[in-house]
C-alpha cells in the first residue's frame, strides 16, 4: 500500500510493509533526472577546471550540488509518490556524493579529496532521510547506504585507493590450465613509461590494483561480514513481512558477500573459494526461494555454478577438454536427480502456486483434501439434506430446510471482503 499523506512514520511503515511496484512515468522521470543530474555535475566540474587555463572555483559545484539535493527533497516532500518525487529521489541520491566532492576537494592533497566524508557523510544522509522526512521508507536511500557504509568501512580501515592493492586471485587465475600468455606478452609501452617515470618505486596515490600495503584478507573478511549480514537481516525482515525494507539489504549483500569471497582468494586458493561460493550459493537460494525472491535465488545458482567451475579448474587444472566436459556433464546430471529427489521428499510448493516455497516435510505424492460436502453443492431444492447424498446442487442457505445440520444461520448485512492474495515474488 502506497502512502500518500500523512507523517513520516507513516510513509516509513507503508514503504516497509511492500516493495514499490515497476511503473512507466515513474521510470521515466528517474531516467530524466539522471541525466539532468549529470548536467549539473558536467557544469560544475568545468567551472571548477576550465578549459581556457583560468584558474577554477569548488564554489559553482558546491552551490549548484547543494541546490540539486534540497531540490530533491523539495519534489519528495510536494509530490509524494508521483513521477516528480522519484526524480527528487534520484537528485538526493546522486547530488550529495557529488555536493561532499566539491566540499573536500584539494588540488594540493593526495588523494584531492576525501573519501571518507564521500563514502561515509553520503550514507549518514541517506540513512537519516530514509527513517525521518519526505523521504521516509525510500529503498534506494536506504540501499545506498547500506552501500556506501560497507564501502566507507574498508577505506576507514585499510584505504586501498591511498595504499594500493593487489586484485583477488580469482579474477588472475586461469581455470583448466589455459595459458593467455600475459607474462611474456607484456605491454612494451607500459614497461618504457614505467622505467622511464619511476612510477613503480615512487607509488601512486591511486595505485589500486597494482600491488600495496592494503590488506586483501582484511577488505575480504569485512565484506564478507557485511555481505553475510546484510543477507540475514533480508531474511529476518522477509519473516517479519517488511519486505519493502528487506530489498535493498539482500540487493547489497548480494554485491558484498561474492566480494568478499573473492578477495579472501589467496587465503581460501581456488578449492576453498569454489566451496565457499557453493555453500553460499545454496544457502541464498533457500533464502530467496523462502522469501519468495526470484533474483535471489538466480544469483545463488550463479554462485553455485561458479564454484563447482572453480573446484573443477583446481582439481582438473592439466585434464583434456574431453574430460572436464563429462565431469561437467556428470556433476550437472547428479545435481539434477538430486534436486528432484528431495523436492518429491520434501513437498516444495509447485512453481505456479502463489507465495513463497513452502516445505511440510513428509515423504510421498500431495494428496488431494475433499470435503464431506461441497460449499457450492447440495441435493435439489426442497429436498432436505442426507448424510453421504452426493451434491447436485447449491446448498440452502444455512439456518434453512435442507441445509447440512451444524452449520449456524446465515450473517446477516454485508460480508467483510475476501482476504488480499498471498504477495508475489520480489525482485530481491
Amino acid at each position: 500500500m502506497a502512502s500518500n499523506g500523512g507523517a513520516p512514520q507513516g510513509r516509513l511503515a507503508a514503504w516497509t510493509r511492500r516493495r514499490p511496484e515497476p511503473r512507466l512515468w515513474i521510470t521515466v522521470a528517474g531516467t530524466g533526472c539522471v541525466l539532468a543530474v549529470l548536467g549539473v555535475i558536467f557544469i560544475s566540474g568545468d567551472a571548477q577546471a576550465p578549459s581556457d587555463g583560468d584558474d577554477g572555483s569548488n564554489l559553482p559545484g558546491v552551490l549548484l550540488c547543494l541546490a540539486v539535493v534540497a531540490a530533491g527533497f523539495v519534489l519528495m516532500h510536494f509530490f509524494r509518490e508521483l513521477p516528480a518525487s522519484t526524480a527528487g529521489v534520484t537528485a538526493v541520491v546522486l547530488g550529495l556524493p557529488a555536493l561532499m566532492f566539491f566540499l573536500t576537494f584539494d588540488e594540493d592533497s593526495v588523494p584531492p579529496v576525501s573519501l571518507e566524508a564521500i563514502l561515509g557523510g553520503s550514507a549518514l544522509v541517506w540513512l537519516i532521510a530514509y527513517l525521518v522526512g519526505p523521504g521516509a521508507g525510500r529503498p534506494i536511500l536506504l540501499g545506498v547506504a547500506l552501500l556506501f557504509g560497507w564501502l566507507f568501512t574498508v577505506q576507514a580501515v585499510e584505504d586501498p585507493f591511498q595504499n594500493g592493492i593487489e586484485p583477488p586471485a580469482i579474477v588472475e587465475e586461469e581455470p583448466f590450465g589455459v595459458d593467455t600468455g600475459d607474462e611474456a606478452s607484456s605491454d612494451p609501452f607500459e614497461d618504457e613509461f614505467d622505467d622511464e617515470s619511476g612510477s613503480d618505486s615512487e607509488g601512486d596515490a591511486f595505485d589500486v590494483g597494482r600491488g600495496g600495503d592494503a590488506s586483501a584478507t582484511t577488505i575480504g573478511i569485512i565484506s564478507a561480514l557485511f555481505g553475510g549480514g546484510y543477507l540475514l537481516g533480508a531474511r529476518l525482515l522477509d519473516r517479519r513481512g517488511q519486505r519493502g525494507a528487506a530489498v535493498p539489504f539482500a540487493f547489497v549483500g548480494h554485491v558484498a558477500l561474492p566480494v568478499g569471497i573473492a578477495f579472501l582468494g589467496d587465503d581460501l586458493e581456488a578449492l576453498g573459494a569454489g566451496i565457499a561460493f557453493v555453500v553460499v550459493g545454496a544457502l541464498v537460494i533457500w533464502s530467496g526461494a523462502l522469501g519468495g525472491r526470484r533474483a535471489t535465488t538466480v544469483i545463488g545458482a550463479a554462485e553455485i555454478f561458479l564454484g563447482i567451475i572453480l573446484i573443477l579448474g583446481d582439481v582438473m587444472e592439466e585434464a583434456s577438454a574431453t574430460s572436464v566436459g563429462t565431469a561437467m556433464f556428470v556433476i550437472g546430471a547428479l545435481i539434477v536427480l538430486v534436486a528432484q529427489l528431495l523436492h518429491s521428499q520434501t513437498r516444495e510448493t509447485p512453481q505456479l502456486t502463489p507465495g513463497p516455497s513452502q516445505f511440510d516435510g513428509s515423504a510421498g505424492p500431495r494428496k488431494e483434501v475433499r470435503p464431506s460436502f461441497a460449499p457450492m453443492g447440495g441435493p435439489p431444492p426442497g429436498r432436505p439434506w442426507q448424510p453421504g447424498a452426493q451434491p447436485s446442487g447449491p446448498y440452502p442457505p444455512p439456518g434453512q430446510p435442507g441445509a447440512p445440520p451444524g452449520q449456524p444461520p446465515a450473517a446477516v448485512g454485508p460480508q467483510p471482503p475476501p482476504p488480499p492474495p498471498p504477495p508475489g515474488g520480489g525482485a530481491f
